[in-house]
C-alpha cells in the first residue's frame, strides 16, 4: 500500500497541472471577452449617440419642410388664391 502513495501523489500533480494550465486558458478568454464587451459597449455607445443626432436633425428638417409648405400656402392666399385665376361669368 505504501507503493501506491507516491504514484497516486504523482498523478494528482500531473492532474493539478494541467488543470492550472486550463485555468490560465480559461482566465485568458475570459479577459478577451471583457475587452471585446468594453469595445462593444464603447460602439454602442456612439451608435446611440449618432441615432439621437439624426432623429434630433431630422425634427429640425421636418419642421422646415412643414414651414416651407405653410408660407407658401399663405402667399398663394395672399397673392388671390383660387379667385385671382379663375374668372366668374356676369
Amino acid at each position: 500500500m505504501d507503493t501506491k502513495l507516491p504514484y497516486q501523489v504523482e498523478q494528482l500533480e500531473d492532474k493539478l497541472a494541467r488543470l492550472q494550465t486550463e485555468l490560465d486558458g480559461l482566465d485568458k478568454q475570459v479577459t478577451e471577452v471583457e475587452k471585446n464587451l468594453l469595445v462593444l459597449k464603447g460602439e454602442a455607445s456612439v451608435v446611440e449617440q449618432a441615432v439621437a443626432t439624426i432623429t434630433n436633425n431630422t425634427g429640425w428638417l421636418f419642421k422646415i419642410i412643414v414651414a416651407g409648405f405653410v408660407t407658401t400656402i399663405v402667399g398663394w392666399i395672399v397673392a388671390g388664391g383660387l379667385a385671382g385665376g379663375i374668372e366668374l361669368p356676369l
